[in-house]
C-alpha cells in the first residue's frame, strides 16, 4: 500500500480511526477496548479507573510485547515440521490481529476456529491431551459466551467491565498463550505420544464448549421472533441494551 498509494493512506486511515466513539463497546475485544473500559478515554463510558492517559499507553506497550513475541513465534524453524509450522503460524498471526487492532470486534471470532482446530489436532496426537483440550475448551467459552452489545454510554458497571464485557479479550490471551505453549513444546522436538483422554471425555468437553453458542442463538432467534410478531424490531433494539 506504502509504494502504491503513499503514505497519504496511513494519516487517512488514523484519521478515520481517530473519529470512532465506540472503542470500549462491549463487544471490541480488542486490548485497546479492554483498556478503555478499565480507565477510560474519550468516550461516554465510565471506566472503573478514571485515567484516560493511562489507556493508550498500556495499549502501545502490550502491542509492542506482542509484536516482539510474534517475531520470534514467527522466525523460521527446521525444528517444526513444515506444515505444522504454518498452522502455528497463522493461526497466532489471527488472534494477535485481533488483540492489536483497535476493532477486534467478535464478529470476526469465526477465524478462531483455525487455532481451535489447530490445538485439538496436538492434542488428539498426544501433546497435553488434557491441557489443551481443557484449555482449549475454555477459551471457546470464553469467546462465545453471548450478550447484548453495549455502547460505551451504558458501561458503567465495574463487575460488567471485568467479568462479561471482558470475557472475549480473556478468550483471545488464552488462546495467544496455548499457541505460544504449543510452540515452545513443538520447538523441542517431542516424542509422539499416545492420546490417553477417553474418548467420552473429549465429546462431552467439546460439547459443553459449544453450548454457550448454541444457547446464544436460540435466544436471539427467540428475541427477533418475539419482537417481530408485534412490530417491526429495530436494529437498535436487536443490539444494544442500557
Amino acid at each position: 500500500p506504502l509504494l502504491i498509494y503513499g503514505k497519504a493512506i496511513y494519516l487517512d486511515y488514523h484519521k478515520v480511526f481517530s473519529q470512532i466513539a465506540w472503542y470500549s463497546s462491549s463487544w471490541n475485544a480488542s486490548l485497546y477496548g479492554f483498556f478503555l473500559r478499565l480507565f477510560g478515554g474519550a468516550e461516554k463510558n465510565i471506566p472503573i479507573w478514571s485515567l484516560p492517559k493511562l489507556s493508550p499507553i498500556l495499549y502501545y506497550a502490550s502491542s509492542l510485547l506482542i509484536i516482539l513475541a510474534l517475531i520470534k513465534f514467527l522466525w523460521p524453524t527446521q525444528k517444526i515440521e513444515a506444515k505444522q509450522k504454518i498452522g502455528l503460524d497463522f493461526s497466532i498471526v489471527i488472534v494477535a490481529l485481533m488483540l492489536i487492532s483497535p476493532l477486534g470486534w467478535m464478529y470476526y471470532f469465526s477465524y478462531l476456529f483455525i487455532p481451535f482446530c489447530l490445538l485439538l489436532k496436538l492434542a488428539h496426537e498426544g501433546h497435553y491431551p488434557y491441557t489443551f483440550r481443557l484449555l482449549t475448551c475454555l477459551a471457546v467459552v470464553l469467546t462465545s459466551i453471548p450478550y447484548y452489545l453495549k455502547p460505551p454510554a451504558s458501561i458503567s458497571d465495574y463487575l460488567f467491565i471485568i467479568s462479561w464485557s471482558a470475557c472475549y479479550t480473556y478468550g483471545l490471551l488464552l488462546l495467544f498463550a496455548l499457541l505460544f505453549f504449543a510452540w515452545r513444546h513443538l520447538m523441542q522436538q517431542p516424542a509422539r505420544a499416545n492420546d490417553t483422554c477417553p474418548t467420552y471425555l473429549a465429546i462431552t468437553l467439546y460439547v459443553c464448549a459449544l453450548l454457550p453458542s448454541f444457547v446464544g442463538m436460540l435466544a436471539s432467534v427467540h428475541n427477533f421472533n418475539s419482537k417481530a410478531m408485534s412490530a417491526p424490531p429495530k436494529i437498535s433494539k436487536l443490539y444494544f441494551v442500557s
